[in-house]
């Protein structure tokens, strides 16, 4: 059992991006999991900014990779057209809480991303909500854990979500920790991490099957 705050100290060192990567290298590498296939070069050297149904679309991809989650996909928003593109990848995101709408049944799908936004859902994503809510919740909370887990690396947080920097934010992620139910427990104020003899699964693996190793 280790504490989490001391954890954090390990999950870093092990997430962080190669001192220099270049973004071909983070494009490189979405494309090989087959992520953000659709956007061109032209769109990255144009660093064009990402909307909200893009990035349910992303977000989406990366879910479903290994097929049908059962989640329904039938899209309530009542500003998402039923023949949008999104429309199921909104659907998606919504039913599982990554994203929400503004509670009155609209998404915004048009609306561009900021970063913080982003940086909210991928952290949940991970599973750190329970230790980003105790520093501070949203935005600050959610910034401070991803900037430990390492997400945030060579990543300018400021303003909205762009392509380049949601390339980056996707390469960080290959080798974060998932804190899964079960692997924390409470005591009082104070929240475990139980890594389970290191047996706590990464980002990459569960949503890709991917497992990732650093060399010598």
């Amino acid at each position: 059992v280790v504490l989490i705050m001391n954890i954090f100290t390990v999950l870093a060192s092990a997430s962080t991006v190669k001192k220099g990567a270049s973004l071909n290298e983070s494009i490189r590498f979405v494309r090989a999991i087959d992520i953000m296939t659709k956007y061109t070069d032209a769109d990255f050297e144009a660093d064009k900014t990402v909307t909200r149904a893009e990035f349910a679309g992303v977000l989406a991809d990366i879910i479903e990779y290994k097929g049908s989650t059962g989640i329904s996909k039938v899209c309530a928003m009542t500003d998402v057209a039923a023949e949008s593109e999104y429309a199921e990848d909104i659907a998606l995101v919504t039913n599982l809480k990554y994203m929400n709408g503004n509670g009155a049944g609209e998404f915004y799908p048009d609306r561009v991303v900021t970063v913080s936004e982003a940086i909210k859902t991928v952290v949940s994503m991970t599973g750190f909500d329970i230790y980003a809510n105790k520093v501070g919740g949203y935005p600050t909370g959610y910034l401070v854990t991803a900037d430990q887990l390492g997400v945030l690396k060579h990543v300018d947080t400021s303003g909205d979500l762009t392509l380049t920097k949601l390339v980056q934010i996707l390469y960080n992620l290959r080798n974060v920790y998932i804190m899964e139910p079960g692997l924390y427990t409470t005591d009082g104020e104070i929240t475990y991490f139980l890594d389970h003899g290191g047996n706590a699964e990464r980002f990459m693996h569960k949503y890709f099957g991917v497992s990732y190793f650093e060399g010598l």
